[in-house]
């Protein structure tokens, strides 16, 4: 019985260590980030979904309060060659969540979508991150990799407690944006 404990208890270490932690931010004030991007919820749309993740790292027991505001966020998209400073304009009509303060327990994780389009587009142009104007990117296929970074910060309240409720930036590495087959 001991001997497959001890198994186990390796094998979940082995799992655990060989977690990437690339694609994270570094933690600040005991909240780590990433971006992710998945491909467009439906075959005809042209939109990829972009999720942020946050985790609670902090050694404090209870809850961080983060007071997620998407304003405060700032992207860019570049490739090998540099940034892609255009970003499409046009017509837009989109609408995004109220946010609320989301409370993320220790140890404990969160996803969700920050992508709602609105950007009108014709029918051929793929892919698009619509991240609110000014963040509207018609992503070129040209055969380069493109990538999403960008950064988080929520301004430090003073009239709320400095451990329990959340303040930094967080600024997330480059990811690849996934190209249509």
């Amino acid at each position: 019985m001991t001997r497959l404990l001890l198994i186990f208890l390796l094998f979940a270490t082995a799992i655990h260590g060989a977690e990437d932690n690339s694609s994270w931010s570094k933690p600040d004030n005991g909240i780590r980030g990433r971006l992710m991007i998945l491909p467009p919820a439906s075959g005809d749309s042209p939109f990829l979904r972009v999720f942020l993740e946050l985790e609670n790292v902090d050694q404090v027991l209870g809850q961080k309060k983060i007071k997620f505001n998407p304003n405060e966020m700032t992207f860019k998209v570049t490739s090998e060659d540099g940034e892609l400073d255009k970003t499409a304009a046009g017509a837009y009509d989109g609408m995004k969540p109220l946010w609320q303060p989301i409370l993320l327990p220790c140890e404990g994780t969160i996803k969700f979508r920050i992508s709602f389009p609105g950007m009108g587009h014709s029918p051929s142009t793929k892919p698009i991150i619509d991240l609110d104007p000014p963040n509207v990117w018609i992503i070129p296929q040209n055969g380069k990799t493109y990538y999403l970074s960008g950064s988080l910060t929520i301004p430090r309240d003073y009239s709320e407690h400095p451990t329990m409720v959340w303040h930094g930036t967080l600024s997330f590495p480059p990811i690849e944006i996934p190209m249509p087959k």
